[in-house]
This record gives structure tokens, C-alpha cells and sequence, in this order.
């Protein structure tokens, strides 16, 4: 079937039922990464603000995700990172996380 066709075809994403692949616990310590840095083993830590990033960034398999104050310039379109409050940060890392 052409390309084209298949697009004409296929149902809208809304009507697809979404289920949500199981969570991977893979918790990294402090002490984890103590013992990485002792080996001069390199650590990966990307920031990510939103759940489709959480999950390339799971699929990827980096060492850490890191959610911050950033993502009140880079997201939210502050001046500064001073506005954001902690429900803000923990909102984002929670859709984050579910990534």
C-alpha cells in the first residue's frame, strides 16, 4: 500500500486507545554515582521538561534526567528562572517521570 494511502486510512490518534508501557524502576544513588565517578566512568544527565522528552530520553538509555529551574526560561518563557515554584517543578518532573 503506498505511503500516501496508509495516511488516508489510518484512524486519528484520539481514537487509538493509549496504554502507557510499565514503569522501569532503575533508581541511581548517590552513591552510585560516587562509585561511577571513582571508576571515571562517564555519567549522562540531560534535562527534560515534558513527558514525550522523558520518554525518548528513557528509551535512550541515559544515566539521569534531570528536571530544573531551567525550564522556567526554556518552557515557560520566563526571564529568569526565579519565578517557578516548587508545584511547577514537581509538575513537570511527575509528567517527566511518567515518560
Amino acid at each position: 500500500m503506498p505511503f500516501a494511502l496508509s495516511l488516508l486510512i489510518t484512524p486519528p490518534l484520539h481514537l487509538i486507545p493509549f496504554i502507557p508501557s510499565p514503569v522501569t524502576q532503575m533508581s541511581i544513588t548517590t552513591q552510585q554515582l560516587i562509585h561511577w565517578k571513582q571508576q571515571g566512568r562517564p555519567i549522562v544527565a540531560v534535562t527534560a521538561w515534558d513527558y514525550a522528552i522523558g520518554q525518548i530520553l528513557d528509551e535512550s538509555g541515559v544515566d539521569l534526567v534531570l528536571v530544573g529551574d531551567s525550564l522556567a526560561m526554556v518552557a515557560l518563557g520566563h526571564s529568569t528562572t526565579l519565578p517557578i515554584t516548587l508545584d511547577e517543578l514537581l509538575h513537570h518532573a511527575r509528567a517527566v517521570r511518567r515518560g
